[in-house]
């Protein structure tokens, strides 16, 4: 019961805090959560990605800034 008494002290703080102090928090806590995520999400679609490019075989590979035949690049 003892951390229930601490999570709602926090809560009643953070409630009653002025509205500024409530998006400073709000951002300290959001801006690494979130970066974080997203950080995660791209490692997850560079691998499924790249099991889809190795799946393709060995000659769909290319060298970093090889372009690829009708790309307008």
């Amino acid at each position: 019961m003892d951390l229930w008494r601490a999570v709602d002290a926090v809560e009643s703080w953070l409630v009653e805090s002025p509205y500024w102090l409530q998006v400073l928090i709000l951002l300290a806590v959001l801006v690494p959560v979130l970066w974080l995520l997203a950080g995660l999400i791209d490692r997850l679609v560079d691998g499924v990605l790249g099991l889809r490019r190795s799946g393709a075989g060995a000659g769909s590979r290319r060298a970093p800034g090889e372009s690829v035949p009708g790309d307008p690049r």
